[in-house]
């Protein structure tokens, strides 16, 4: 459990400087933070825009920090994007299943194809989940987590009926894929992280322009890649399973560049979506000792998420300690949202 006292914010140009000191830590794959300073104080710039709502809903990404108190540590991150390929196309690789038979020999196979697809075009995708090395196994990854559903609760009409997550795939240290070097590659005639920066720099595009339209027969890949179809990176084992736990579901789609899963729910139907609660403020205590723990969020644009023990009433007003209203920034009568935990 996290007993750390902390805040969970919106991220902004401010942070330029911690994201770029750690993109390099994130690896290949985890391509909406890459390592470019440049390319980072845009998104930074998009999230500023989202937050002050200066910006289209569909262009909106919604990035948030975990920032470790009293010292104002930034520890982690996440976020939402609310229209994925609003402006370019989507794709992922659908799994699907044909079956072929000889009636004469008796014979009847299966095999499993890829066909590329733009399924979860304009879904709102889970993005940036990250939290440092240093801090992993300290129960932070749940709070980072949790916080986008709430402020989803909040802001339902902003968001897609469909959520999604790519999970990032099976890549090495030396940033290989074995899914990219059997198809990607093939198709595409680069590396891996050829294509990663290629993304990061020109867009989609040439996902059209090169990627195979016909389907893929899994059967016909090398083995090395055909064992990480739909698998995790050992990394996102944390984040895969948090997701289950909130009702999301392997859509049978994977990522088209190292193969790693694409998660599901429906927005509605996410546990902390569908089960927070709103609670009215009736009292602060100097301390709380005997309450609820809970995730707590001042249910505001200018976003502040915090877990603590409260005492929720009958009646569903809470009272909370001095120090958590401090930390989410509100008043005797405020409403707050919450989960318990």
């Amino acid at each position: 459990m996290d007993n750390q006292a902390f805040v969970i914010r919106p991220a902004n140009l401010g942070d330029l400087e911690w994201f770029h000191s750690i993109a390099h830590m994130f690896g290949s794959g985890f391509t909406s933070l890459p390592n470019n300073k440049e390319f980072l104080k845009k998104r930074l710039t998009i999230v500023e825009q989202s937050f002050a709502e200066k910006i289209p809903v569909q262009e909106r990404i919604y990035l948030f920090v975990r920032e470790n108190l009293p010292d104002k540590k930034i520890v982690g991150t996440s976020g939402v994007d609310v229209s994925v390929g609003y402006k370019e196309s989507f794709y992922n690789y659908q799994i699907s299943t044909v079956t072929q038979s000889c009636e004469k020999l008796n014979k009847y196979v299966t095999h499993s194809i890829l066909n590329l697809v733009n399924n979860y075009q304009q879904a709102s995708e889970l993005i940036s989940f990250w939290i440092h090395p240093e801090f992993r196994g300290q129960g932070m990854s749940k709070s980072l987590s949790l916080c986008r559903f709430l402020f989803m609760a909040q802001f339902t009409q902003w968001f897609n009926h469909d959520i999604i997550s790519e999970v990032r795939g099976v890549v090495d240290e030396n940033g290989m894929s074995p899914f990219w070097d059997a198809v990607g590659q093939k198709f595409f005639d680069m590396t891996f992280k050829e294509a990663d920066a290629l993304t990061m720099t020109q867009g989609k595009q040439y996902i059209a322009d090169l990627a195979s339209r016909e389907a893929i027969y899994v059967d016909l890949l090398p083995e090395a890649a055909q064992q990480v179809i739909g698998k995790e990176h050992p990394e996102a084992h944390a984040a895969y399973h948090l997701l289950q736990g909130q009702g999301f579901k392997f859509s049978n789609h994977i990522d088209i560049f190292d193969g790693g899963p694409l998660l599901w729910a429906e927005r509605d139907h996410i546990k902390t979506v569908a089960d927070n609660k709103i609670g009215v403020v009736a009292n602060f205590a100097d301390d709380i000792t005997s309450g609820t723990k809970a995730m707590l969020y001042n249910n505001k644009l200018d976003a502040r998420f915090t877990v603590a023990d409260v005492i929720i009433t009958s009646a569903q007003e809470i009272e909370i300690a001095h120090t958590t209203a401090d930390i989410l920034g509100i008043k005797v009568g405020d409403p707050v949202r919450y989960c318990q935990l």
